[in-house]
């Protein structure tokens, strides 16, 4: 699991031009998306999304945006922080619960500041797990290319409906509706073979599978100590597999 910031409705700054073009002002509007799926890319978890306002005015009535398999949050600054991360947890925990009828989920994230949970919030089957500090990059699969493949999509699509408002002397917004919408698209554009599986789960892995006396780090960016906990990470992983019910359900994010 990871989450990102899309700027919904900036317009490409580059075109083709044939003269002097007006400059514009890109837009700040923005959403915090969280994406979420399976080690081998089988599975992506439903979008959750996080804006400013409640209910924006440009949803249709009696809209949600459940309708199309996105949760939904508000808060003043579009940021993940620890209510929504809670909440979006608990939802997680639920869902899995449900469907995999008790059986445990691992659900791997990066340490950030807002990945805590809440007092008191007990999960049924979920257990998190956090990637060393620094490692994002190298460990992280949503960062590995998930992401940016659903961004490209995205873009695709706005993009396309930019210029077809343009063409018909309208001005060319991006609504928040619009932005549900699209971001529901460009993730269903995400399949294992273009990017889940190419990207999902990469060194994490393999790494597993190494010798406990391995100490060469994946990269000369992550310090020895950092690798150590890589392969203590690795190793709880291994031993998780296989002494539980993980083999068939296991979630790693």
């Amino acid at each position: 699991m990871d989450e990102t910031a899309k700027r919904y409705n900036t317009r490409p700054t580059h075109t083709y031009a044939t003269g002097n073009v007006g400059g514009y002002k890109q837009s700040k509007e923005r959403l915090t998306v969280a994406v979420c799926a399976n080690a081998d890319g089988s599975h992506k978890y439903g979008l959750y999304v996080i804006g400013t306002a409640k209910r924006p005015r440009t949803f249709p009535k009696d809209w949600s945006p459940r309708l199309i398999g996105i949760t939904r949050a508000s808060n003043k600054t579009a940021w993940m922080n620890t209510i929504t991360f809670t909440e979006f947890i608990k939802e997680f925990d639920a869902t899995m619960m449900h469907r995999h009828g008790g059986e445990e989920v691992l659900l791997l994230m990066d340490n950030a500041p807002s990945h805590k949970l809440e007092e008191g919030v007990v999960l049924q089957c979920t257990k998190i797990a956090f990637l060393p500090p620094n490692t994002t990059t190298h460990l992280q699969p949503m960062d590995a290319g998930i992401i940016a493949n659903f961004k490209h999509h995205y873009k695709k699509l706005a993009t396309r409906a930019q210029l077809q408002m343009i063409i018909r002397g309208l001005p060319a917004h991006i609504s928040s509706y619009q932005a549900l919408l699209f971001c529901k698209k460009a993730w269903d554009a995400v399949s294992a073979q273009t990017g889940l599986r190419l990207a999902s789960f990469p060194d994490l892995v393999m790494l597993s599978t190494l010798s406990a006396s391995t100490s060469k780090p994946i990269s000369s960016n992550v310090s020895r100590t950092h690798w150590i906990r890589c392969r203590e990470l690795c190793q709880i992983i291994t031993s998780l597999v296989q002494t539980s019910t993980l083999q068939q359900t296991m979630t790693c994010l």
